[in-house]
């Protein structure tokens, strides 16, 4: 399979560099596509892509069984909910299965999971307008704390209850939006 015209941007990017993405016919082309969205037209115009500049932020990384997971911190939501899951199921492993695909091991995934998210949902925002807990929301004691929501699987009980975010720790903002690699 070969999509040429995916091919051919990457090319123009290589050749041009970022400018090529940010003006030009390239620019101009996701300008129309936004625009002229059937489903959810947009408002975007070149002068939102050409004003545009890159805000490069520090890696979130956070220990997970003698390695150093890294992701993007805030604004970007997915260092943080991989941290949070990787930290409650890294403080359950009572509740790890035999292999990774075993209804026990899904069933402590899925539950770190619906907890790192309903945190997302309610902590994580724009960070450079709002304070984002994120020292907090991967506290060993905070995720200890929510790790002790998740319990044994059973085909009778299911899930656990479905409940709005925990309530981490604020930590001065200088900490709060990320976590550097060491």
């Amino acid at each position: 399979m070969v999509n040429q015209a995916y091919a051919e941007t990457l090319a123009l990017l290589a050749e041009q560099g970022a400018d090529a993405f940010y003006q030009g016919p390239l620019a101009e082309d996701i300008v129309a596509a936004v625009r002229d969205d059937v489903h959810l037209p947009g408002d975007l115009v070149a002068a939102d892509l050409h004003g545009y500049r890159v805000v490069e932020r520090p890696a979130l990384c956070v220990p997970f069984q003698g390695y150093q997971v890294c992701g993007m911190g805030p604004p970007s939501s997915g260092g943080l909910a991989v941290g949070q899951i990787l930290g409650l199921m890294e403080r359950r492993p009572d509740l790890m299965g035999d292999a990774p695909l075993d209804t026990d091991s899904v069933h402590l995934f899925t539950q770190a999971m619906r907890l790192a998210f309903a945190d997302r949902n309610l902590y994580v925002g724009d960070s450079d307008f709002v304070a984002v807990p994120a020292a907090g929301m991967l506290d060993k004691g905070y995720l200890h704390e929510r790790a002790a929501l998740i319990t044994v699987f059973s085909p009778s009980r299911g899930q656990i209850p479905a409940r709005q975010g925990g309530a981490p720790a604020i930590f001065p903002l200088s900490i709060a939006t990320a976590m550097p690699c060491p």
